[in-house]
């Protein structure tokens, strides 16, 4: 018989005026190269039974026939396979071109998987051991599970229950939009892949996520508008239930330095959330941050208005944390990403300010004053000396109820005294002694937890060198010369 050159594998359908009738096996044409050598072929189905297949004679091959329609993603899972050298994959289309990559059948599990299939039809999946390698394996052909997802979904559960088949999850969204993910693992019988597709196939992004464990995934704007795919490839067919969760960014108000805290509230697992402040280059700016909810750290990343990172920071807890900026590098609008630990939930009350500037010390000035009102709040005062001064530093006030930690940084940054402890409503004097720079000095007064309270102090006055003192104490009492002459010596009479 003669076969159009069109024809491809698969079940022959007649149909006639008195009706249509399908083959009950396949009509096989044979493949480019060697097509006489398959020594198994079988056929199976994206929701039948698994399927066995054997190669026992060197130099043979086997093929598994499946239908599938254009645009779908088949995965495929191997089992108790024997060859002890890994055979080759490979997917035929119906038209006889191979899509896909090429795969490998390994020992014990493996998978493989192709995703937006080019036609409808019959496919032929080849597995091709080297020339002297022989076994056996259990087929089994699926299509991932999931579905469609929105931003506002509840978390979803993808049963993975065939072994070999992925997890793939459909999403809408726009130029610009934020995407975080969150995914959970608890119910996985081992490791798995997650990868995240672009509207045009092109991967995104992608992390490794352990069995029973929990992960999450970020993107701070998607690059187009259209429906993204997030896929999911567990490792050595592993079956089981991974659960996920998509959401936006969590948002809140602009911080402002002279208002009150902002509630950030953090609802979904995985979630993200951003803040925002304006700042000049230059200015030195606090934060003060209150967990509530949370079951482990939230990690703070600061972005400058450029979109480079600035710094980062973490928040425990249970328990309130602060951060304080260098000199900020650029003016505009920073962005502050708040992306809690163990897919967490909760509030975070956030509080900025500004360094509270004390101003300018001497060694001859009155007592000076730094105020501190706000949670999270440093303050700040300079002075200025040469290399080689001694002063010393004095506080004679104090009205904090936790410790206030004290840095003196020298004009080129590096610190002359680093986190000394200023114990509750203490009061407390440190030698400054051999200044190592001539310049401006910095003190930072920076309270335990953001407390709020005041210091009071003679910060800097000066103290006398000691060889100096020793040379004064020595001119004023030094005592007379002997005479030249003398004295006489009294003898007693007998």
């Amino acid at each position: 018989m003669k076969v159009p050159p069109a024809t491809t594998s698969g079940r022959i359908t007649v149909q006639t005026p008195d009706g249509k009738a399908t083959s009950p096996t396949d009509f096989t044409v044979p493949l480019a190269g060697n097509d006489d050598n398959f020594e198994t072929t079988v056929r199976a189905s994206v929701t039948g039974d698994p399927v066995s297949v054997a190669v026992t004679e060197a130099g043979k091959r086997a093929r598994v026939f499946f239908d599938a329609d254009q645009d779908q993603s088949i995965s495929v899972g191997f089992t108790q396979s024997t060859f002890t050298t890994a055979p080759t994959v490979t997917l035929v289309d119906p038209q006889g071109k191979t899509v896909g990559t090429t795969g490998y059948l390994n020992t014990g599990s493996s998978d493989y998987e192709v995703r937006d299939l080019p036609v409808s039809g019959t496919y032929s999946l080849v597995i091709d051991p080297p020339s002297s390698a022989t076994g056996a394996a259990v087929v089994t052909v699926s299509h991932p599970a999931g579905g469609q997802l929105t931003f506002t979904s509840d978390p979803a559960a993808t049963a993975m229950t065939r072994a070999g088949q992925d997890g793939a999850w459909t999403f809408d969204a726009a130029k610009g939009d934020s995407f975080s993910l969150g995914i959970d693992t608890a119910g996985m019988s081992d490791d798995m892949n997650v990868r995240l597709y672009a509207p045009n196939g092109d991967q995104l992004n992608s992390l490794s996520v352990s069995k029973a464990y929990y992960s999450s995934l970020d993107t701070d704007a998607l690059p187009t508008s259209g429906t993204y795919t997030l896929y999911l490839d567990p490792t050595n067919g592993a079956t089981g239930t991974a659960t996920v969760t998509v959401s936006h960014y969590a948002s809140a108000s602009a911080l402002d330095p002279t208002g009150s805290a902002v509630q950030l509230g953090i609802t979904r697992p995985g979630q993200d959330g951003t803040l925002s402040f304006t700042a000049t280059a230059g200015q030195k700016m606090s934060l003060g941050v209150t967990p509530t909810g949370f079951s482990s750290y939230v990690t703070g990343y600061v972005y400058a208005p450029d979109g480079t990172k600035v710094d980062s920071f973490n928040v425990s807890a249970g328990s309130p944390a602060e951060w304080d900026s260098a000199a900020l590098p650029q003016t505009g609008t920073y962005r502050l990403r708040m992306s809690p630990d163990h897919l967490g939930t909760g509030t975070l009350a956030t509080t900025l300010s500004r360094t509270v500037d004390v101003g300018s010390l001497t060694t001859t000035g009155n007592t000076a004053t730094a105020s501190i009102t706000r949670f999270g709040q440093n303050a700040q005062a300079t002075f200025t000396a040469a290399a080689g001064d001694d002063l010393s530093l004095g506080i004679t006030g104090n009205t904090f109820t936790t410790t206030v930690y004290i840095d003196v940084i020298a004009p080129s940054g590096t610190k002359v005294v680093t986190s000394a402890a200023l114990s509750s409503q203490s009061l407390w004097t440190r030698g400054l002694s051999d200044l190592p720079e001539s310049g401006t000095y910095t003190v930072v007064a920076d309270p335990y937890q953001g407390a709020q309270g005041s210091l009071i102090g003679d910060f800097v006055r000066r103290r006398e060198r000691q060889c100096h003192r020793r040379q004064q104490l020595g001119h004023r009492h030094r005592r007379p010369p002997r005479s030249a002459h003398p004295r006489p010596v009294h003898r007693s009479r007998r």
